[in-house]
């Protein structure tokens, strides 16, 4: 396998990656993906620690039935990048301002 790894999960890996987009702000970048209706109530999925989306991919599925949902990679891992100053404050504060530039109004954040 070329990605080292069960067919089922180099497809799931592949999928993702074709799915993701990139919000760049002033100072930091932010990896993510949508999925659901964007008329539904939105729901931002945050991994812990240094999760990857890859990891909730199951229960993006079952919540994009009900709730318009953005995965968004921690910042500071995978393709979500930070400045030099990155704190719990700073993380929270590029999380405000992204879901304000994408139009995102009263999320539910898990």
């Amino acid at each position: 396998m070329p990605c080292g790894i069960s067919p089922i999960v180099c497809v799931l890996f592949l999928f993702i990656v074709s799915m993701r987009k990139i919000y760049q702000g002033k100072k930091f970048t932010l990896s993510y993906i949508e999925a659901g209706d964007k008329n539904k109530q939105p729901v931002v999925l945050l991994p812990g620690g240094v999760g990857e989306k890859v990891f909730l991919m199951g229960l993006i599925k079952r919540l994009s039935s009900d709730y318009f949902v953005i995965m968004i990679n921690t910042p500071g891992a995978g393709q979500s990048l930070i400045d030099d100053s990155a704190n719990l404050k700073n993380i929270s504060q590029a999380i405000a301002v992204f879901t304000r530039q994408i139009g995102i109004k009263h999320p539910i954040i898990i």
